[in-house]
């Protein structure tokens, strides 16, 4: 194992890279070269247990990425604080390389100089957004529908733009869009915008819209042909040269309102054949017609899966009685994982711990994957998934998947004393769902809310017995629904 180390080149306007390689010499050193020369990355063993490791050589003992002796090094020239370059000479750049005292160095590109682009760009990450995920999943994009673009009130008045305001920001490199926040937040002359993608202009007719709408990365310089920053030697990333006009409004088809937002991907990034190619459609249809309330799913349920107190993957939701006497009644409805055909939980996973089995075609949690950021229980539209408290972990309902895959029936089914839980294969039409749903008048077939993510479980409820309430039911583990719809 080897470091690759060199001093910079504390240069002005005449900076080039044959330049840098004269100037700064660098070497390869060995760990133990790089620890004899006094380099403070290192860690140093105890001096009492010197088998054991004491920390870094920073105040802190921790790895910091502005350590101790860089601080030095850039007060002092030295690496030690004493004013000496020893013992690093042959690395570091001597005194007399460089002006001790701070100066200025105008940038490349400067609204000093540059009139047709007279603003400075800065910009940042958007902590809504996991990289550049989640911009499909509603409740974040809600939080987050559109990047902004902050802007002092006295730039904004030079521009003759407002807030709200849908805007062009273009650099010599591209153009791109943004919506104006109009903010004492930011000095007058910079503007600061987050990078953003929209996921949703994938099906457009042209797809690279998706990252070309509003990336303020389309505003940089990473090319050969630009110059290097002079003080960092990279491509020149922030603190770019732009100019701005207003817009006549959005992006064509971009979202911007919560009725837009969709769960789930696009058709173009993922369409469920692509999801389940040729994989089983296990699920769940419940009777409700010969349901009786007894509990005895839920029960069996936590018992079979040894599910803790206060969590539930199979929650029973009774319906209040609606209606007038004597003409009232009542009804429950069992509420758990909808196996959805195109599972928003899957989708927003950073980790792959949620997951749809290859075999089965089930939506399962792999614990050992699963980091507790809790992404897929805000992406659940049915609010089916449990966290558990001691693992710090997200579970949910998987069909008793431990007994299904060696022939048996979830333990819910098997445990219904009203004999109202079926469990199969929808494409099998000799299965017991199918054959259940075959029986069964169309008006009398149910399903939960359906945002493009195709719930598969399905209910039965025959209006002589009840009028199907689910839309009260979404995101809530209360008991009762009351007679309004609202819940209690």
């Amino acid at each position: 194992m080897g470091y690759f180390v060199g001093s910079f080149y504390y240069g002005t306007d005449d900076w080039n890279w044959e330049k840098f390689d004269a100037q700064a010499p660098s070497e390869y050193q060995t760990i133990e070269e790089y620890a004899e020369k006094s380099y403070n990355s290192h860690l140093f063993p105890d001096e009492e247990n010197p088998e054991l490791p004491a920390g870094f050589h920073t105040t802190s003992k921790r790895c910091e990425p502005y350590f101790d002796g860089n601080i030095l090094l850039g007060n002092t020239g030295a690496i030690d604080g004493s004013g000496s370059m020893e013992p690093a000479t042959d690395v570091y750049p001597k005194s007399d390389n460089y002006n001790p005292l701070p100066y200025y160095l105008e940038p490349f590109e400067s609204p000093l100089t540059d009139t047709e682009y007279p603003y400075v760009l800065t910009q940042g990450r958007i902590p809504f957004f996991h990289h550049g995920t989640l911009r499909n999943t509603p409740y974040t994009r809600e939080l987050y529908p559109y990047p902004e673009t902050w802007i002092n009130p006295e730039t904004a008045r030079e521009i003759g733009i407002e807030n709200g305001d849908w805007l062009w920001l273009e650099s010599r490199r591209g153009k791109t869009q943004g919506r104006a926040r109009v903010t004492k937040s930011v000095a007058p002359k910079v503007i600061y915008q987050e990078r953003f993608w929209n996921p949703e202009l994938l099906d457009s007719d042209d797809p690279n819209r998706a990252w070309q709408a509003m990336n303020i990365n389309l505003l940089t310089q990473n090319n050969d042909e630009c110059p290097f920053n002079d003080v960092y030697g990279t491509y020149t990333l922030r603190g770019i040269t732009i100019k701005i006009t207003k817009a006549d409004g959005a992006p064509e088809g971009v979202w911007t309102e919560p009725e837009d937002f969709t769960r789930g991907c696009p058709n173009r990034l993922r369409t469920p054949e692509e999801v389940m190619p040729s994989m089983a459609r296990n699920c769940l249809v419940i009777n409700l017609d010969r349901c009786i309330g007894c509990y005895a799913c839920e029960v069996a349920c936590k018992m079979e899966n040894d599910i803790a107190l206060g969590e539930r993957w199979n929650k029973v939701v009774q319906v209040e009685p609606f209606g007038e006497f004597p003409h009232v009644s009542t009804y429950w409805l069992p509420v758990m994982c909808q196996q959805c055909e195109e599972s928003p939980c899957t989708h927003v996973c950073p980790t792959g711990a949620s997951y749809r089995d290859e075999a089965t075609g089930m939506v399962l949690v792999d614990k050992e994957k699963c980091i507790g950021c809790k992404y897929c229980m805000m992406a659940c539209p049915y609010g089916v998934r449990s966290w558990n408290k001691a693992q710090r972990v997200v579970e949910k309902c998987t069909l008793c998947n431990h007994l299904t895959s060696a022939g048996e029936l979830p333990a819910c089914v098997k445990n219904c004393c009203g004999k109202a839980r079926f469990y199969g294969d929808l494409d099998d039409p000799n299965s017991d769902v199918s054959k259940e749903l075959a029986a069964a008048a169309p008006d009398a077939i149910h399903y939960m809310p359906d945002a493009g993510n195709g719930p598969l479980s399905a209910y039965i409820l025959s209006p002589k017995f009840g009028e199907w309430r689910a839309d009260d039911l979404t995101q809530t583990t209360n008991l009762y629904v009351t007679t309004e719809g609202s819940v209690d």
